[in-house]
């Protein structure tokens, strides 16, 4: 079975915390997007943060929640939310892409936000020299990672899906690399969830 597969149904299967989680209600709200911010939402799945952090920051002019998904059958989900939104929905932008290419401008995003992607992706290094170049000075990252082991009542182990756990202070060293700073590696519970987490500015 592909990678790509294996993650379109372990969607499914969760889809209902994958369309809206208290988790990605409470890194948004952590992220703090302000009423005409532009965000980035990275591996947005179904948008749970992306639909959250919209009514932020729109509807507005300058308002905008960028979104970078890879996975096709995802991206169909989304678009039919955001039609569902109706003449809000200019506040979103859908991109199917990934951390290898993020679809802004340089200087162009406020604040980007990554819940459960990073221990899906392989190059760090990457993923911060790209979140540097998109984000403008004095713009804000936040990247969260549950803790999926089974002693949090998860299924999706390292040890069952291949993936390496996120390691905050190594994140974080590679965003300061990429000429981050404020890098704070102290959020360790959202929601009431164990996160493994990294926030920074620009």
């Amino acid at each position: 079975m592909s990678e790509g597969l294996k993650t379109t149904l372990r969607y499914i299967k969760h889809s209902k915390e994958c369309w809206s989680s208290p988790v990605n209600d409470a890194a948004v709200a952590a992220l703090a997007p302000k009423l005409g911010e532009v965000v980035l939402d990275v591996g947005a799945g179904m948008g749970a943060s992306v639909f959250a952090a919209a009514k932020l920051v729109g509807p507005s002019e300058t308002g905008r929640v960028v979104v970078a998904e890879p996975n096709a059958v995802l991206m169909k989900v989304l678009m039919a939310r955001r039609l569902a939104m109706g003449k809000n929905r200019i506040t979103v932008e859908l991109h199917q892409d990934g951390f290898d290419g993020l679809p802004a401008a340089d200087d162009y995003i406020d604040a980007a936000i990554a819940v459960n992607v990073m221990h899906h992706v392989d190059d760090h290094a990457t993923a911060a020299s790209e979140l540097a170049r998109v984000v403008k000075p004095g713009g804000r990252v936040l990247l969260v990672d549950q803790d999926f082991g089974p002693d949090h009542g998860h299924d999706h182990s390292p040890e069952e899906f291949g993936y390496t756990l996120m390691n905050p202070e190594e994140l974080g060293a590679e965003l300061t690399k990429a000429g981050f700073a404020e890098v704070d590696t102290s959020i360790t519970e959202l929601a009431g969830s164990p996160v493994f987490a990294v926030s920074a500015t620009r």
